[in-house]
């Protein structure tokens, strides 16, 4: 509930300091009081576009501060997921300066409007006779059955469930666009892996080929060649082992002389060992050199097979050859794991979409359960309010698509007077007829969940005293559960208030401001006479004020 209005140079407002209780508050004044006014002052704190022209001195901030007691309405989730602190007495804050740039805090916390616009659709529930089109909006159309048929968790779970199967089809959407895109060029893939395999380029390094080629194409100059050097170490007069022998035998005699040479002899017998081993190594050699015509053929058409391959994958060297075949491994592999990531998203879909129809069959079911005596309750307060003729009626549908609460689609339809045909309620419902029909429903969600603050605007404009005794019989019931404030040029709806508040204006020879005043019961029984006798206060007038008051 609202527990104080602070309005500070808005429109005709200089100041204006109110305290609200629980129960009913009757607003009156005269029409162009400011009535309107602070109506406006309300919708700016909850969230309406600000306009610098309505500040009253156009060089001063104009700022509304509300403090709401929040307790009951249990929307602490809400301020977590705005990171706002909570509190029980939460102080909402609107402020505007001269150029018409607005700021808004929430428990001192900077908002931005949208956030502040959501907020006071909790807390406030302004009702009027141009407020109504959101009784045609199908989505408060079902909000109401849902409300009615307590479905929160349902719509919860639903909305959950729509948000995980939305995200699945998207997420399949990309790997199936990113699949098919491997897919074209899956087969040519798959070809030149299978001719990478086949090749078998990699068995043996392609350095090794190319020197073993060149062996076989030099086999001749190589015999010529190892024969040479053979001779060198083994000739018998000038030969490389012979010159060792005789160093060896040299050092021995000098080693003999001088221990100083030991390690000279131990180096030359190495030498020795070693040149025997050459000439036995090159002696193997000459005799395994054969040319192997076969295996000649064979390295030729090897390294021709990868050269046309290096062309191919336009690749200058054997290593880029083995990137190339290292990507095309991971191509299959991609497309082979974009297959199974499909197959996965699609179990998963499946079984959210299980889960999608069976909550929307529960909700649907649910829904259908309350139509029937939410229809009667509605015709029946419809007939206190001088509509006895009037017929309404709710059309629910099942649909094959998910929209955001379900897969139902609903319709209320209305027959004014005896004989018409129903049609869908905004072609044919007039504003009046809307705004009983509002309050019809206002006061059954009453009964069913705990509503925020509402504010009735002037919606007993031109009915008649009968009706307009209804109406006050039917806001006195709402406000057993939830603070009502009622603007009203009613005598019978403004004497139902617990509270009574006059807004009149104040002028004088240069200024106009519009006040406030909390009316004692004299001050009550005087104003309720004005209205009813309008203005004579009458002594009857004021007789019967005092019965509408008693």
């Amino acid at each position: 509930m609202i527990k104080r209005l602070v309005i500070s140079n808005y429109a005709l407002i200089e100041k204006l300091d109110i305290n609200f209780k629980t129960g009913i508050t009757s607003i009156t004044g005269e029409t162009g009081a400011g009535k309107s006014i602070l109506l406006g002052g309300l919708s700016l704190l909850l969230g309406k576009r600000a306009d610098k022209s309505n500040l009253k001195d156009p060089n001063k901030k104009c700022y509304i501060e509300g403090i709401f007691n929040i307790k009951k309405y249990k929307i602490e989730a809400l301020f977590k997921k705005y990171n706002i602190d909570y509190d029980n007495e939460t102080i909402i804050r609107r402020e505007i300066i001269p150029s018409g740039k607005s700021r808004a805090f929430i428990n001192d916390t900077p908002v931005k409007l949208e956030i502040l616009f959501f907020f006071g659709k909790n807390l406030v529930d302004i009702h009027s006779q141009t407020q109504t089109s959101s009784l045609t909006d199908s989505d408060y159309q079902l909000d109401l059955l849902d409300a009615l048929a307590q479905n929160s968790e349902y719509r919860k779970q639903f909305k959950n469930k729509l948000s995980t199967f939305s995200k699945i089809n998207l997420q399949m959407d990309l790997i199936v666009d990113e699949y098919d895109k491997t897919i074209k060029d899956l087969d040519y893939i798959n070809f030149l892996k299978h001719e990478l395999e086949e090749s078998n380029f990699d068995e043996i390094p392609y350095s090794e080929l190319e020197d073993e080629l060149k062996k076989s194409e030099n086999i001749e100059e190589i015999g010529l060649l190892l024969n040479k050097i053979n001779e060198i170490i083994n000739n018998d007069s000038v030969g490389l082992r012979v010159n060792i022998s005789q160093l060896a035998t040299t050092l021995n005699k000098l080693n003999s002389l001088s221990n100083d040479f030991y390690k000279l002899r131990e180096r030359i017998n190495s030498l020795k060992i070693e040149a025997d081993d050459i000439s036995s190594e090159i002696e193997s050699r000459i005799e395994n050199l054969i040319f192997d015509p076969e295996r000649f053929d064979y390295l030729n058409e090897k390294i021709n097979q990868i050269n046309n391959l290096f062309k191919k994958h336009k690749v200058n060297s054997y290593e880029e050859l083995l990137c190339v075949k290292d990507s095309l491994d991971k191509k299959m592999k991609k497309s082979n794991e974009l297959n199974l990531k499909i197959q996965d998203l699609k179990k998963i879909k499946s079984n959210t979409l299980n889960d999608l129809q069976q909550i929307s069959i529960e909700l649907n079911e649910r829904r259908n359960s309350v139509i029937s005596k939410f229809k009667n309750q509605v015709m029946e307060i419809l007939s206190d309010l001088g509509m006895s003729s009037a017929r309404f009626k709710i059309e629910l549908n099942k649909i094959n698509e998910f929209k955001k609460n379900g897969c139902d689609k609903i319709s209320f339809k209305f027959a004014p007077n005896k004989g018409s045909t129903f049609k869908e309620m905004k072609k044919i419902a007039s504003g009046g007829e809307l705004s009983r029909i509002m309050l019809s429903i206002k006061i059954i969600l009453s009964r069913f969940k705990s509503l925020p603050t509402i504010i009735f605007d002037e919606i007993d404009t031109g009915t008649s005293g009968d009706v307009s005794s209804k109406i006050a019989d039917i806001m006195r019931e709402m406000s057993k559960t939830m603070q009502v404030l009622v603007i009203s040029h009613s005598p019978q709806v403004a004497a139902i208030g617990d509270n009574h508040i006059k807004v009149y204006k104040d002028s004088t020879s240069n200024n106009t401001v519009t006040k406030l005043k909390l009316l004692s019961s004299k001050e009550r029984i005087i104003e309720i006479a004005d209205m009813l006798g309008g203005g004579s206060k009458s002594l009857t007038a004021v007789q019967h004020a005092k019965q509408l008051l008693n």
